[in-house]
């Protein structure tokens, strides 16, 4: 695991980049700059949009304004500063609270209520579903905030 990257001071709400085929700058906040800043987060077809000419680009077209970096240089930096099993770790918890919760819970009701497999197999699947929900949304308020990362 490589070194931690510098942080700022107080986790900014907002930062701005610029898209370089245009050279206008947009200023991204809320969930969509942290799913910006999360390396994790959108992995395959990774983009961000210009406000300014309203295109879909990839991420290597867009730079941070007050470190001149790309974004996609960005989240591959922050991606190696972390344990190459925290990506795995997230995908394990995700197949755990919406596959496997869900799915023990469907095939205990089937087999303990056989004359209502139907019915009870559709309730357990949806307690399984609230139930994972409840365990991702607490897992997510633990997950690494990237924003703090300059």
């Amino acid at each position: 695991m490589a070194e931690h990257p510098p942080t700022f001071e107080v986790l900014p709400s907002a930062r701005t980049y610029v898209h370089l085929p245009c050279g206008t700058t947009t200023t991204v906040g809320g969930r969509d700059f942290k799913l910006l800043c999360d390396p994790y987060s959108r992995v395959f077809h990774a983009s961000t949009v210009c406000i300014h000419c309203d295109r879909d680009d990839a991420l290597d077209r867009s730079a941070w304004s007050d470190t001149k970096e790309s974004l996609a240089a960005y989240r591959t930096r922050l991606r190696a500063s972390v344990s190459r099993l925290y990506g795995t770790w997230r995908w394990l918890v995700r197949a755990l609270c919406f596959v496997v919760i869900p799915a023990g819970l469907v095939f205990a009701a089937a087999r303990s209520v056989p004359e209502y497999p139907t019915v009870a197999s559709a309730s357990a699947a949806l307690a399984g579903l609230i139930v994972g929900a409840l365990l991702y949304g607490a897992y997510r308020a633990r997950v690494r905030d990237f924003r703090q990362f300059r």
